[in-house]
């Protein structure tokens, strides 16, 4: 019996490129956590950072914010407990966004990408290029070019 290989679609090729791009660059700067999460701890506070994704329109962006070090009790899940290390950006107040440009309504794009590899990774690249500006925002709220803030 002849096994089939899946032939990834756009959505997997970039978590494929930004697993290889851009996570060892957040590693590099201290941050830890599971795809598509990741948090460094400064001083009292968690620097978060979210690779948040519309599936349908073959889009991302990385949500940004700050949230005090410690477990937590969400009244939004009926008081139940979160530890620390599975806080994310969306608990973040204020929060921000790194995308493209500073226009909230702009993401990194991929749907003209096809089989296209390379494409994959310059937009990874980008991104990881772009993470000085998402620490500047988180250290102590600079707002650079392709930082959307949120509130």
């Amino acid at each position: 019996m002849e096994t089939r290989k899946k032939v990834k679609g756009p959505n997997d090729l970039i978590k494929d490129a930004l697993k290889r791009v851009l996570v060892p660059h957040l590693t590099e700067l201290g941050y830890s956590g599971k795809y598509p999460h990741f948090q460094k701890k400064q001083y009292d506070l968690l620097h978060l950072i979210t690779i948040s994704f519309s599936w349908p329109f073959s889009r991302f962006i990385l949500d940004i914010g700050t949230f005090p070090a410690g477990d937590i009790t969400d009244p939004s899940r009926y008081g139940k407990a979160i530890p620390e290390g599975k806080i994310d950006a969306t608990f973040a107040f204020p929060r921000a966004r790194l995308g493209p440009d500073s226009q909230v309504t702009s993401w990194f794009h991929y749907s003209d990408f096809g089989s296209d590899i390379e494409k994959y990774e310059t937009i990874a690249k980008e991104v990881s290029s772009l993470l000085y500006q998402a620490e500047a925002w988180l250290e102590s709220r600079v707002v650079g070019s392709c930082i959307q803030t949120l509130g």
